[in-house]
């Protein structure tokens, strides 16, 4: 099969029968909690609804009100949020609308069903927020430049959905009661993690429990956050202190580097920072029992200078193993690096907490370590965490690291890739490869452990 690499591939919404679905089977939506209402309300054969330009089609509905499908619709004044039962019945819409969300199925579909449709957008990307049933009806205050609501809290048992108003007010919104609730003001970010809450409000940052109730206050004009859902470094804040970890079980957050800038999650108690933003040097911090299987506290490990992104550190598959594989030594407004690999020792992590002295506990709080690092390969480039060779704008060579052996083998596995549109390695439906640059097209290689095959 060959595919222009210049064109769009068109997608095609249908609806299909559910009738062996349920809760269970269906696709999870909320936590692993709750069931898609797909799954649980369309129980028979879709019928044709309508016709015209619609975008963004959406099954929502509840137990009461049964299945139905939310679309923008654009008419010739202006768009609408179009609300259709899919089996009987007439619609309706409401207008202006430029976005929609679902609200009450994202908490439980046998809550009777609402909806919020976003009226005009702003340059922050907000504006008015009505809050609908499945008749188009006002059930709830309208929220002025606020973001629709899109998230759930808390994660395992969601009650609501959260919006952030311009007004820098966080608002919590309870399709079961009805209510809506101001949760904080001074917001200017929020992030959910399992079953906290966490802000930053007034340059500090702030983390609530699932009943709201504040657990944390602490920072100085903090400008940066990430969370882990991890249980030894749930959360990580950088302020004019430096940067600082915190979990459930500390008294208070802990000060682990001065300097450094950037701040990235790479896994579940698991940080990527810059120690040295200057010369792109990258530090993990994290335990002992995601590198090597060891128990201990929080460590420091320093990878190495021109890291081009954070993003593109990843923890190995296996806790037992410490090898990191990551493009380094990248110069300044170079397109690419090296592959490097770096790796700790149980007897250096072991001596580095044997010898963590209280002066060193008073300036860093955490044990730091540097890791010994070997250049593998050279003019070397990483997208979507992978990593290629012959980089030419957006096509490359793809590489195999294969890690069974002490040394890493690394292997040619198929030339003229495009990252962007191709799937994991060894994913059944193949990757985009083979680029020919006069022809435009790519071909769709299946790729497995014995080697290539072309579709």
């Amino acid at each position: 099969m060959k595919i222009s690499g210049s064109k769009w591939i068109s997608l095609f919404f249908f609806f299909a029968s559910s009738s062996a679905c349920d809760l269970g089977q269906g696709l999870v939506d909320v936590g692993g909690a709750l069931g898609n209402p797909e799954a649980a309300l369309l129980d028979a054969p879709g019928r044709r609804l309508t016709e015209g330009d619609f975008s963004q089609l959406t099954i929502d509905g509840s137990q009461q009100n049964g299945g139905y499908v939310l679309a923008l619709h654009e008419t010739e004044n202006g768009s609408e949020a179009w609300c259709q039962p899919y089996l009987n019945g007439a619609g309706c819409s409401v207008s202006p609308a430029v976005d929609f969300s679902r609200v009450s199925s994202k908490v439980d579909i046998e809550l009777p069903g609402i909806f919020a449709v976003q009226e005009d957008r702003n340059a922050q990307g907000r504006g008015k927020i009505r809050f609908l049933d499945f008749d188009c009806q006002d059930v709830l205050p309208a929220l002025e430049n606020s973001s629709l609501p899109r998230i759930e809290f808390p994660q395992t048992t969601p009650r609501g959905v959260f919006s952030l108003g311009e007004d820098q007010s966080l608002n919590f919104i309870d399709p079961k009661n009805r209510i809506i609730e101001k949760i904080a003001t001074k917001v200017t970010l929020a992030r959910v993690a399992d079953d906290y809450l966490y802000t930053i409000e007034g340059e500090q940052v702030v983390v609530r429990d699932e009943n709201f109730k504040e657990i944390l206050r602490a920072g100085e004009q903090v400008e940066d956050i990430t969370t882990t859902g991890g249980s030894a470094l749930t959360l990580a804040f950088r302020d004019t202190n430096g940067l600082s970890v915190w979990s459930p079980a500390f008294e208070e957050p802990k000060l682990v580097m001065q300097a450094g800038c950037g701040l990235e999650t790479i896994s579940s108690n698991a940080i990527s920072t810059y120690s040295d933003c200057d010369t792109k040097t990258a530090t993990i911090i994290t335990t002992g029992a995601n590198l090597l299987n060891v128990r201990t506290r929080l460590f420091a490990l320093e990878l190495g200078e021109g890291v081009p992104e954070l993003n593109q550190l990843t923890l190995p598959s296996s806790s037992s193993d410490s090898r990191l594989y990551y493009i380094g030594r990248q110069l300044a407004g170079a397109t690419s690096g090296e592959l490097i690999m770096s790796r700790l020792t149980k007897d250096d992590l072991n001596r580095a907490v044997e010898e963590y002295s209280e002066e060193e506990a008073n300036q860093y709080r955490i044990p730091h370590l540097k890791a010994k690092s070997e250049s593998l390969r050279k003019a070397v480039v990483s997208r979507r965490g992978l990593f290629f060779e012959d980089w030419e704008g957006s096509v490359g060579t793809l590489l195999e690291i294969t890690t069974k052996e002490e040394q890493p083998k690394i292997e040619r596995v198929v030339t003229g890739v495009r990252p962007d549109w191709a799937l994991a390695p060894f994913h059944p439906q193949g990757i985009l490869a083979h680029y020919d640059e006069q022809t435009d097209l790519f071909e769709l290689v299946v790729l497995s452990l014995q080697g290539e095959k072309i579709e």
